[in-house]
């Protein structure tokens, strides 16, 4: 419920505004049709195709992270041979 404000000589202006918590509820109720957006169809892809797009997205990231400064300096500290999964 909204906080009772008085006015410079005490007058209750509470009464003159509507707070959200004093609106009645409305749930359950479905948003208007100005509302929704409309939302394209799913396109189902191909198993084949979907994992051509994931390994092809996966290297791109596999060479971002190769070409950062951290990764150029991990090369050179760290010998090909010595080099763990871990690391």
């Amino acid at each position: 419920m909204a906080a009772k404000s008085s006015g410079p000589h005490g007058q209750d202006y509470s009464r003159d505004f509507v707070v959200e918590d004093d609106l009645p509820s409305k749930m359950g109720s479905k948003p208007s049709k100005l509302n929704e957006v409309p939302r394209p169809e799913r396109i189902p892809r191909s198993d084949s195709s979907e994992d051509a797009r994931r390994a092809a997205q996966r290297q791109k990231q596999i060479d971002y992270g190769k070409n950062t400064l951290g990764y150029q300096n991990y090369v050179q500290a760290v010998p090909k041979l010595k080099r763990k999964r871990e690391d």
